[in-house]
């Protein structure tokens, strides 16, 4: 019980920490970027802005589709947390909002991904390709993980729920 409630605060304080996250795409974007670092190019005036590479802007919009793919990820896990606290896990509720957060989980990993490789491609100078062993990969594959075990959680627990209807028809 101790582990249920842990789990559900843990998810919950993580939605409430991000959800500030969308206002300070807005702030940020307008305000913040003049003076910041966006992949490997410093920005340091509304003239630098303007002149980014296309992909540097794709990513900064894949990146904010991502962050709220990955709100609606844990929006969907909190409303399944609910029922952690009477483990009451065979509700149908629970198994549908499991299924629905790792499909957003899914595709945050593969947001996640294609605003890396967009990043990738803007800073290609055409004279090479640099490929180095960085941790940037282990963020969408650790995503994609949970999305798929969230996946294959919510399977289990509709299979137990209609083997488990089956069982209380029987006599």
């Amino acid at each position: 019980m101790k582990t249920n409630l842990l789990l559900k605060n843990l998810i919950d304080i993580l939605f409430i920490l991000m959800v500030p996250g969308i206002f300070g795409f807005l702030i940020i974007l307008p305000f913040g970027m003049f003076n910041t670092t966006i992949g490997n190019i410093e920005v340091n005036g509304y003239e630098e802005v303007m002149n980014l590479p296309t992909f540097y802007w794709v990513a900064v919009i894949v990146g904010i589709l991502t962050y709220g793919m990955m709100l609606f990820a844990l929006w969907f896990l909190k409303k399944s947390a609910r029922y952690f606290m009477d483990n009451n896990l065979l509700k149908e509720a629970v198994s549908l909002n499991l299924s629905k957060s790792g499909l957003f989980f899914i595709l945050t990993a593969v947001g996640a991904l294609g605003s890396y490789i967009a990043i990738w491609i803007a800073s290609f100078d055409g004279a090479g390709v640099s490929l180095q062993y960085g941790d940037t990969i282990f963020i969408p594959l650790f995503l994609a993980i949970i999305g798929l075990f969230f996946k294959m959680i919510s399977n289990a627990l509709t299979n137990a729920r209609l083997l488990k209807e089956e069982n209380d028809l029987t006599i």
